[in-house]
């Protein structure tokens, strides 16, 4: 490839730019891990950052530096593998040498239809990774399975793909009808496909020649489990995620043969998002062609957790179940000076900012024009880079680092708390992580006591005063059973009343699983709130086709509620007899930065203010470090409480309405005293 004089000016920039660096003392302090870097020359090298070293990182991998022998930062670019955009350069139909057709029949089953195809293999464009071979069919449905062989120019053949498949499937809807042919001096191609149905496929095929600017292959990394549970005709399995490992995408692993399931992934723990990472149909088909899809697509996920969802309805669980990880593969370009081979990587901790470096914006660009200049640029880098190839040494413990807890820097007692006002808490016994951070899930009867907006929640030393925290209010969620109260016919309607496991619960999921195979229903769902006014919280339609025997869900926008009543329109049918009726409820977490101890947790005041602490100004640090768990003792009505104190340390109309009654009562006892003083004494 011919380099273009913009490209070369990027590497000309790159090489004296990631050259120039000073001493940083603190900095090593900030890293943990560190690793030796040793390439085959001086100049632009490339590092492939492999699983130990992303697990160990933060996601945007800002706890990373290199260091020289001298302990010089040396600046890098992260090149994050993933593909800036794939261009087509060439497209064209493939000539057809040959072609035959057979249809056998079998007594044990359909006939089956073999066809055989022989194709001219055009040479491949120039700067093209190779050929990919494309089908193309009218048929909507079909599985077919594919053998591909390649004649090279020794006349001999060898196999370029052995029992594939090539499918288009409605239900799921999925397709495979690419498949690659790789790079060499083939001229034939030899395509074989058997299937099972009424007629052949005769398909036609195209070729198709691509370019990947800077596309990585990416790492696959097991995911260990953490729990396994069995809710509901489901199996929820939880993850443990490293903090730097951020799949694009999950991969499914079982030995079950054949199962058609729904798969659903949520991000759990610290800075989790709240809606799913992904969800997807994952299938395998065991026939004479495997057709599957066990990978997930996922968005980016915050937590440390990952939480899998598989619909089982009424089959078994899947068999031996395992997950990976798939995880784009980055890479570091940075310039070693003359006369230098080696560096060293320290990276983890998660107490680094993210380097302002020169020269990133070489590869930010995203789905570029092959022609367009900065992608030259992008194509130039990674090319000289990859002629260097830098390879990392063991990972060993850095002996200058500083294990301080990161969080050291907010671990102070606030204000003094006056606990009387609060009607109730929870002892909480502390041991922080390794950074000075620990975490409590709220549970259901919290949030009952609590106000809607937790504005408060109080944690108190033995001295009563304050220590700071961060709330994330959607960090998790439990799934409860709710027991039917009463059910009640009228006009046509039927009217459940479902008990709520607390007396107020914010929900934001029911499911509703009725015994009847089919129906189809109109239906409202109300709630009741604080005030006893009633709320409409879903309406429409209850549908159930014969073919789908899954719970029915209604969404709910986390109303918080003191009742629910599901009101079914009937009609002259008979009432749905429900199985079972599940809601989710979403759990905040609250982190604390606080030594080891115990404290208390207060909560309980209708109103009020909602505490202001500086640690909310750094809430991306915080929860970007890893927590322990607080073990937390049961809610209980606090000791201490006095609900006069809440009017002596409320304002404005609960201030005036203190100080009213106080004026009325030494009212009334001067007028008493004053009428007692005025009558006779007893003779």
């Amino acid at each position: 490839m011919r380099t273009s004089l913009p490209a070369l000016a990027a590497i000309c920039i790159l090489a004296s730019g990631l050259a120039v660096g000073s001493p940083v003392e603190d900095l090593h302090k900030l890293f943990p891990n560190e690793a030796t870097i040793t390439a085959p020359s001086a100049g632009l090298c490339r590092l492939e950052l492999g699983a130990e070293v992303l697990a160990g990182c933060r996601p945007d991998l800002a706890d990373l530096r290199i260091f020289d022998a001298s302990g010089r930062e040396v600046p890098y670019v992260v090149d994050t593998g993933v593909s800036q955009g794939m261009v087509v350069v060439h497209e064209v139909d493939a000539e057809v040498l040959d072609a035959s057709r057979r249809e056998e029949r079998r007594d044990d089953g359909p006939p089956r239809f073999v066809e055989s195809y022989t194709l001219a293999l055009p040479d491949v464009p120039q700067g093209a990774g190779g050929w990919e071979l494309v089908f193309t069919s009218d048929r909507r449905e079909f599985v077919r399975r594919i053998d591909l062989e390649v004649q090279g120019g020794d006349g001999r053949w060898r196999a370029a793909l052995e029992g594939g498949s090539a499918f288009r499937l409605l239900t799921p809807p999925a397709t495979r009808l690419r498949f690659p042919l790789g790079v060499g001096d083939a001229r034939v191609v030899r395509v074989r496909l058997v299937g099972e149905g009424d007629d052949f496929l005769r398909p036609g095929f195209r070729y198709r020649a691509t370019r990947s600017i800077g596309a990585l292959p990416p790492a696959v990394v097991d995911l260990a489990v953490v729990g396994v549970s069995h809710p509901a005709r489901q199996t929820v399995v939880e993850l443990e995620r490293p903090r730097g490992l951020v799949p694009a995408a999950l991969r499914l692993l079982t030995t079950t043969g054949a199962f058609h399931r729904e798969v659903t992934v949520w991000d759990h723990g610290p800075g989790s998002a709240a809606t799913p990472l992904g969800r997807e149909v994952l299938f395998r088909i065991a026939s004479f062609a495997e057709v599957d899809r066990m990978e997930i697509g996922l968005q980016p996920a915050g937590g440390d957790r990952l939480r899998v969802a598989i619909s089982d309805l009424d089959s078994p669980p899947l068999e031996n179940l395992r997950f990976a990880a798939v995880v784009p593969r980055p890479a570091l370009l940075f310039w070693l000076p003359e006369d230098t081979r080696e560096a060293v990587l320290t990276f983890g901790g998660g107490r680094a900012g993210r380097p302002d470096y020169d020269l990133g914006a070489f590869l930010r660009g995203r789905g570029l024009p092959l022609g367009d200049e900065a992608a030259q640029q992008v194509i130039a880098l990674r090319t000289s880079a990859q002629k260097n190839p830098a390879t990392l040494g063991a990972v060993r413990p850095n002996p200058s680092y500083d294990p301080s807890p990161a969080l050291a820097f907010a671990m102070h007692p606030g204000a003094a708390l006056g606990v009387r006002p609060y009607s109730h808490r929870r002892v909480l016994h502390v041991i922080p992580s390794d950074e000075g951070l620990a975490s409590l899930r709220l549970a259901p009867e919290d949030l009952a006591v609590a106000r809607h907006d937790l504005a408060d929640l109080r944690v108190v030393d033995d001295e009563a005063r304050q220590w700071a925290y961060l709330v994330n209010r959607r960090a998790g969620s439990e799934t409860l059973a709710l027991d039917i109260l009463s059910v009640r016919q009228a006009d046509g309607r039927s009217h459940y009343r479902f008990e709520l496991p607390v007396e107020e619960l914010s929900i934001d999921r029911l499911e509703i699983d009725p015994v009847a195979e089919f129906f189809d229903r109109a239906f409202e769902l109300e709630g009741a709130v604080r005030d006893g006014s009633k709320v409409r919280l879903a309406r429409g339609r209850l549908v159930r086709r014969q073919d789908d025997p899954r719970p029915l869900a209604l969404d709910i926008a986390g109303q918080r509620l003191r009742s629910l009543e599901l009101i079914v329109d009937d009609g002259n049918d008979a009432p749905l007899v429900l199985a079972s009726v599940t809601a989710t409820a979403p759990l905040p977490t609250l982190f604390l930065v606080a030594p080891e101890g115990d404290y208390t947790l207060l909560l309980g005041v209708p109103k009020g203010r909602a505490p202001r602490y500086e640690l909310e100004r750094v809430r991306s640090t915080v929860l970007a470090v890893p927590s322990a768990a607080i073990e937390a003792g049961a809610l209980e009505a606090n000791p201490d409480f006095r609900a006069s104190a809440r009017l002596a340390r409320g304002g404005g109309a609960q201030q005036i309405a203190l100080w009213v009654v106080i004026v009325l009562a030494v009212l009334a006892l001067g007028g008493l005293s004053l009428r007692l003083a005025r009558q006779k004494p007893l003779e």
